[in-house]
């Protein structure tokens, strides 16, 4: 009678386990939208990423929302985008973007229920003003392993390692099915810059073989 309760118990946590991870890899949803960078290259950013800015005595964060298909962006005086935000509709709303179904630079995911961070799809940086790793700092991140277009014949996705920021190009095709080799991409400055590379990308590419792992578990058991 024991060893059956136990067996049920088992059963009992694997069932659940599997419910979790099903429920987080088949529901959770990295948001995004693509804007050009500082250097005129097309990057990919996140939705519900706490953007910061700190320069002396001023301290302000933002960050990006898509409300009703609209990209929103909602300023902070505080870092970590904590307290409310400005009040007034002219600097609470600093630009507001389309973000529809049909809209191939954004992909529209509430502020709250993004997940990029959470499922680690992003390369966070940290760019300093001067030279030493401290001070005055500017604070964002780039999505990982999104298809994103780049031109109307081109697409690119993202990915990262240790300090290095990797793209990789299909010339051929908006779509990523083409892809080259990942090439690095990494800016390099006088400046300090930070790089932590947040990747679950390639453990989510692998994910296909968990049914495989959950049917032997279960057939073990029941």
């Amino acid at each position: 009678l024991v060893l059956n309760q136990s067996k049920f118990a088992v059963k009992m946590l694997v069932l659940s386990l599997i419910s979790i991870v099903f429920i987080k890899y088949v529901y959770g949803e990295c948001g995004w939208f693509v804007a050009l960078s500082d250097d005129g290259r097309k990057e990919i950013f996140p939705l519900g990423y706490c953007f910061e800015l700190s320069s002396g005595d001023d301290q302000e964060s933002y960050i990006f929302d898509c409300i009703d298909n609209r990209r929103v962006q909602f300023y902070y005086e505080e870092l970590k985008c904590e307290g409310e935000p400005f009040k007034n509709d002219t600097s609470a709303v600093a630009d507001n973007w389309a973000c529809g179904d049909d809209d191939e630079d954004c992909y529209c995911v509430s502020a709250e229920d993004s997940t990029c961070l959470e499922d680690e799809l992003l390369l966070e940086y940290t760019i300093y003003t001067g030279s030493a790793c401290s001070g005055d700092y500017t604070k964002g991140a780039y999505v990982l392993d999104q298809c994103f277009v780049i031109s109307d014949t081109a697409s690119e996705k993202r990915d990262c390692e240790k300090d290095t920021y990797l793209a990789a190009t299909d010339s051929s095709s908006t779509t990523c099915q083409n892809l080259g080799d990942f090439d690095d991409v990494t800016p390099y400055s006088t400046n300090c810059i930070e790089f932590r590379c947040k990747n679950g990308a390639n453990y989510i590419k692998h994910f296909t073989i968990l049914p495989i792992v959950i049917g032997f578990i279960i057939s073990t058991l029941f």
